[in-house]
């Protein structure tokens, strides 16, 4: 995929700008609407980024639901 709208990122990264900046790791939402109409190779790709962080941080909240909270599963490098 070579370029992808800002409209479906910010759909994709939870449909608000707000949400958007937030799943990016940004301080202010502000980035979001500095994002140009059509992002970039490498912007699709941290957006792609953020929605593959997400989707693994959201299974590893389930296992831990699923273990009871006992040996919860992290991601590596999370410190927490």
């Amino acid at each position: 995929m070579c370029c992808m709208d800002k409209k479906d990122a910010i759909k994709l990264l939870g449909g608000t700008p707000a949400k958007a900046a937030t799943a990016m790791g940004y301080q202010t939402v502000h980035a979001i609407y500095m994002w140009p109409d059509t992002l970039p190779l490498g912007m699709v790709d941290r957006v792609h980024g953020a929605l593959l962080r997400i989707k693994t941080e959201r299974r590893l909240a389930r296992a831990a639901a699923r273990m009871g909270g006992q040996n919860k599963p992290q991601l590596s490098g999370d410190g927490k």
